[in-house]
């Protein structure tokens, strides 16, 4: 009985270290910036994912949810913001969209984002319609490249000071901590926003990071297989927002609290 004790506490220390090494940190540099500091830019909201079903699997890899094949054909489609008919792939990816029905998480963060991003003090930021130059802002953002490329002399030939890439990550996910004891798990809806703003100029990073919100309640074991719609999209339409908030406060370059971290959160986590 000792040793299997033993081994449990071992297994959730290196639970416990694995999320602290993949985790993707908040940072911002936006405070070295002049307080009356005010750069336009252009911006793109995408995910490359649809609901993600992470429920705890020692040593899973990040072989979850659904990914769409194509030159961020999703990255298209949610920027362009056109739907038609689109919407049945999203429902048939899992049970979980199925549910949703009309409700699209990352189209509903597209919308509650350009709404909000004037509160953002020293960005404004225009988010594109534009299929090719979202495909292409979010090439720039995942290829780590410094100055030059076409795209950033466009929009820098434009006006532009900046680009701004958002990608949205939504499902139900273990929260990392005391409620993951224990035989049953506790899961929870979640948003998840990984943003980059990026001055094209000089491809240098002004900020870079990763924001999470939770649900408030959290569902045990395979309560959350049989979660009612309503109940979900209401879930998910609060973090959505709460998600957004924490967003635009690192870019106004406050220091934010621990949010938690997903149990299973891996390098593909931080990647655009």
């Amino acid at each position: 009985m000792r040793i299997r004790f033993i081994s449990l506490a071992l297994v959730m220390v290196v639970i416990g270290l694995a999320g602290q090494l993949s985790a993707q940190p908040v940072t911002s540099r936006v405070a070295a910036l002049p307080p009356d500091a005010k750069l336009g830019g252009t911006g793109v909201v995408y995910s490359n994912s649809f609901f993600q079903e992470r429920y705890m699997q020692l040593g899973r890899t990040i072989a979850y949810g659904l990914f769409i094949g194509g030159a961020f054909q999703q990255a298209v489609w949610r920027a362009s913001g056109k739907y038609e008919g689109k919407a049945p792939v999203r429902q048939e990816a899992n049970a979980f969209e199925a549910l949703l029905g009309d409700f699209d998480v990352t189209g509903s963060v597209n919308e509650r984002l350009r709404a909000r991003m004037p509160e953002a003090r020293h960005f404004e930021i225009e988010f594109t319609n534009d299929a090719a130059l979202a495909e292409a802002l979010v090439s720039l953002a995942s290829s780590e490249a410094k100055a030059g490329g076409e795209t950033a002399r466009k929009i820098a030939a434009e006006g532009r000071d900046v680009m701004c890439v958002v990608k949205v990550s939504y499902g139900f996910g273990a929260r990392a901590g005391r409620e993951q004891l224990g035989f049953k798990k506790t899961y929870r809806p979640f948003v998840r926003l990984l943003g980059v703003v990026r001055k094209n100029s000089t491809g240098e990073v002004i900020w870079h990071g990763a924001v999470i919100a939770w649900s408030a309640k959290g569902y045990k074991g395979r309560e959350a297989k049989e979660i009612p719609r309503a109940e979900l999209v209401d879930a998910l339409k609060t973090v959505s927002e709460d998600a957004i908030s924490l967003l635009i406060r690192s870019l106004n370059g406050e220091s934010l609290s621990p949010m938690g971290q997903l149990v299973d959160e891996t390098n593909e986590d931080g990647k655009f």
